[in-house]
C-alpha cells in the first residue's frame, strides 16, 4: 500500500503507484485461496460463517469508522455543492459498493471529479468485499462438483483468461467500468490464486527462484515508477505477474531472494498498519486540499505523517482488539451480528450526510451555484462533445437548417461551451451552425499528451484531421476555432497544465490555418476564456456557507487568468494570415485588474476555466455583431 500512498502524496518517481492496488488484489487472491484450501484439506469442508466472520472482524470496524468520520468532516468543511457530489459516494461505500457508484458517476479514476472525492480510495474495498463474498462459494462449488485440485486449477485459469480478455477487449468508452468493477478485476485475484496452486513447497531449484524473485521485485517497482499510461489491464500486467512470482518464490526459496528484504523489520511494521494507513491517508490529503487549497510538498508530507500516526492508533485500538476479541472469536454469529450493526451504523451516518448536503445545497443562497454545476452535466452530456480516445467526428447542428450561410464552431471543450450562445446567434440571424468538438483535443497539429490517459492520445490526431477535411469540404462562410490555452507552458498562468512551447503551439495552429486558408475558408480565432485557477461555483458556495464575501475571496487577478504566450501566438498568426480575425471576449469576464466569477446574480463559470453557458448566452449580441463584420468583409 505504500506505493498507493506515495502516488497520492505526489512523491516523485511514483507516477504509477496506483498499481499498488493491483498488487494487493493479487495478494488477496493468494491469501484467501490458501486459507480456504487449507481449511478444506483439514476439515473436508469450507465454513462460510467462519470465513465471513473473520473477514468482517478484519475489514469492517476500521472501514466504517473512517467512512463515518469522512462523512462528518465533509459535512463540516466542504462547500454545500461539493457535499452534494461526494456524500452519495459515502453511502455506497458504507454498503461496500462504492466502486459501483464511482464507475457510473466520476468517470476516470484520474479525473478532476474523482481526485477531489475523499471516499475514492475505498473503491478497492468494494471490489475486495465483492470478491470475498463470491470466492468461497466458487471454490466450494468447483471442489464439490469435481473433487479435484486439477479441476479447480483449470476453473481458476479459465476465470483469469476470460476476465482478462473482458477487460482487455472492452472499448475505451467502458474504461470506468474496467477500472472500478469487480468482473474486470477478477483476473488479478485469480492470478494470486493460481500462485497458491503452482508452488506449494520448497523447490530444489532455489537459485532460479532467487533470481526470479529479484526480477519480479524490479518489475513491480518499475511499474510504479515508470508508468507509461497504457490502459488497464495492460498497465497492471508487469506488477501483477511480478507479485505472483514473488509469492511463489517465497514458498520455493523462503529464506533467500527478495523475500528476505520484504520481511525486513521496518517493512513488516509498516505492513501491520498498512490497511488503516490506506483508509486514512486519502481523505486526509483531499479534505486538507478542499479546506486549504493546493498543498505544497511539505504540507502533503505532514498529512501523510499524521495519517500514519492515526493509522497506528487505529490498528492498536480498533483493528486488533476487535479482530482478536475472545467474545467474537468464540462465535461466528456474534461477529456477523457485529458486522450487520456496523453496516447499519455506517449507512445511517452517511445517509444523514447525504440528506444534510441536499438541504444545504438547495437553500436559496446556494441554488445558483448548484445550478451552474448542473449546467455542465447538461451541456457536456448532450452528445456533441466527443470523449477522449474516441476518433469519431460528431457534428451537431443548430440555427436554421438549409441556410445559405454556415458557421462552423470547432475545437475542444472550450469550443463546446460556446455552442449555446452561437446557437442563439445562428437562429436570430438565420444562419446554420455546425459544431465539431472533442474533449482535450485542440484544433492545433500538436502531439497531445492527454492528462487523463497519461500518454499521447492517438485518436485526437485522427479526429483533428477528420475535422479539418470536413470543414474544407463543407466550405462554410466562416470557421470559428476555440481552444483552451492551458496546453501552453506559462509559469504565471493559473490554467496551465501542459508543456507545449510557444513554437510548438504556433506551428500547430499555423498548420491548421494554412490548410483551411488553402481551402479558402474564412477563419476566426476565439480567444480562450480567462482561467481563474479556482473552481468558481465551489468557491462561491463555500464562501457563502462560511459567511464570507464571495466576490473578494473567489476573484482572480487578470494577470494570472490569461495566458500571455497564447496571446503572443495569436498576434503572430494575425500577421501571417491577413484574412484571419480574432474574437476576444476577455473584457466580458475581467476588469482591468480582476476577473469576477459572478456578476448580477449570474455565475460566470462551471469550474475554473469553462464558462457558464447561461452567462455566455448574454454575450450573444456581441458575438453576432463580430461575426457579421467578418462575413461582410469576406
Amino acid at each position: 500500500m505504500l506505493l498507493v500512498v506515495f502516488y497520492h502524496a505526489k512523491v516523485p518517481g511514483f507516477t504509477g503507484g496506483f498499481l499498488g492496488v493491483d498488487v494487493f488484489f493479487v495478494l488477496s487472491g493468494y491469501l484467501i485461496t490458501r486459507l480456504l484450501l487449507r481449511e478444506r484439506d483439514l476439515s473436508g469442508t469450507i465454513s462460510f460463517a467462519d470465513f465471513y466472520a473473520r473477514r468482517a472482524r478484519r475489514i469492517l470496524p476500521a472501514a466504517i469508522l473512517v467512512t463515518t468520520g469522512t462523512s462528518v468532516a465533509v459535512g463540516l468543511l466542504y462547500a454545500p455543492v461539493s457535499q452534494v457530489l461526494v456524500q452519495p459516494t459515502g453511502l455506497w461505500t458504507a454498503l461496500f459498493a462504492g466502486n459501483v457508484w464511482l464507475a457510473s458517476h466520476v468517470g476516470t479514476y484520474f479525473g478532476a471529479v474523482a481526485v477531489t472525492n475523499p471516499y475514492l480510495q475505498e473503491w478497492s474495498l468494494g471490489v475486495e468485499e465483492q470478491f470475498y463474498f463470491a470466492w468461497p462459494m466458487f471454490i466450494a462449488i468447483v471442489m464439490n462438483a469435481a473433487r479435484s485440485r486439477r479441476a479447480l486449477f483449470l476453473a481458476i485459469g479459465a476465470l483469469l483468461l476470460s476476465t482478462l480478455a473482458l477487460a482487455w477487449l472492452s472499448p475505451i468508452t467502458n474504461a470506468p467500468a474496467v477500472f472500478f468493477l469487480t468482473p474486470y478485476r477478477a483476473w488479478e485475484f485469480a492470478m494470486g490464486s493460481l500462485a497458491v496452486m503452482l508452488v506449494q513447497r520448497e523447490s530444489a531449484h532455489a537459485r532460479s527462484w532467487v533470481f526470479a524473485s529479484w526480477a519480479a521485485l524490479v518489475a513491480v517497482v518499475a511499474s510504479a515508477a515508470l508508468d507509461n499510461g497504457v490502459r488497464v489491464p495492460l498497465v497492471a500486467l508487469p506488477a501483477t505477474a511480478g507479485t505472483a512470482v514473488l509469492l511463489m518464490a517465497g514458498v520455493a526459496a523462503p529464506r533467500r531472494g527478495a523475500g528476505r528484504l520484504l520481511r525486513a523489520g521496518l517493512l513488516t511494521q509498516v505492513g501491520r498498519v498498512s490497511y488503516s494507513l490506506y483508509l486514512v491517508h486519502w481523505p486526509a490529503l483531499v479534505i486538507a486540499t478542499a479546506w486549504h487549497g493546493s498543498l505544497s510538498p511539505r504540507q502533503r508530507f505532514i498529512c501523510v505523517a499524521v495519517s500514519f500516526l492515526v493509522a497506528v492508533l487505529l490498528e492498536a485500538k480498533i483493528e486488533r482488539p476487535i479482530r482478536f476479541h475472545r467474545f467474537l472469536l468464540d462465535s461466528p454469529r456474534r461477529s456477523l451480528v457485529l458486522a450487520g450493526a456496523l453496516t447499519v451504523t455506517g449507512v445511517l451516518a452517511t445517509l444523514a450526510g447525504v440528506r444534510r448536503a441536499n438541504h444545504l445545497a438547495n437553500e436559496p443562497g446556494q441554488q445558483p451555484y448548484l445550478a451552474a454545476i448542473n449546467q455542465g452535466s447538461v451541456v457536456y452530456g448532450a452528445g456533441c462533445l466527443v470523449r477522449w480516445e474516441d476518433p469519431r467526428l460528431v457534428t451537431c447542428e443548430g440555427g436554421v437548417a438549409g441556410s445559405d450561410t454556415t458557421i462552423v464552431l470547432v475545437g475542444d471543450s472550450h469550443a463546446e461551451q460556446w455552442r449555446a450562445a452561437f446557437g442563439i446567434v445562428a437562429r436570430q440571424r438565420h444562419w446554420r451552425l455546425v459544431s465539431m468538438t472533442r474533449a482535450s483535443c485542440p484544433l492545433s497539429r500538436v502531439r497531445m499528451v492527454n492528462w487523463q490517459l497519461g500518454r499521447v492520445d492517438e485518436a485526437c490526431d485522427a479526429w483533428r484531421e477528420s475535422a479539418i477535411a470536413a470543414i474544407a469540404a463543407m466550405h462554410p462562410a466562416v470557421a470559428v476555432i476555440a481552444n483552451s490555452s492551458g496546453y501552453i507552458a506559462e509559469p504565471f498562468y493559473s490554467g496551465g497544465t501542459a508543456k507545449l512551447t510557444f513554437e510548438q503551439w504556433h506551428d500547430g495552429v499555423f498548420s491548421v490555418l494554412q490548410a483551411l486558408d488553402s481551402a479558402r475558408v474564412a477563419t476566426v480565432l476565439l480567444r480562450d476564456t480567462p482561467n481563474t485557477g479556482i473552481d468558481s461555483p465551489v468557491c462561491l458556495s463555500r464562501a457563502t456557507f462560511r459567511g464570507q464575501r464571495s466576490g473578494k475571496s473567489c476573484s482572480s487577478l487578470r494577470f494570472y487568468s490569461v495566458n500571455p504566450t497564447a496571446i503572443r501566438v495569436e498576434a503572430l498568426l494575425l500577421q501571417q494570415f491577413p484574412r484571419l480575425r480574432l474574437m476576444d471576449m476577455t473584457d466580458s469576464f475581467c476588469g482591468p485588474v480582476t476577473c469576477l466569477p459572478e456578476a448580477g446574480g449570474v455565475v460566470r463559470y462551471l469550474d475554473s476555466g469553462h464558462a457558464s453557458p447561461l452567462f455566455l448566452q448574454t454575450l450573444a449580441p456581441g458575438i453576432g455583431d463580430e461575426l457579421g463584420r467578418v462575413l461582410a468583409g469576406r
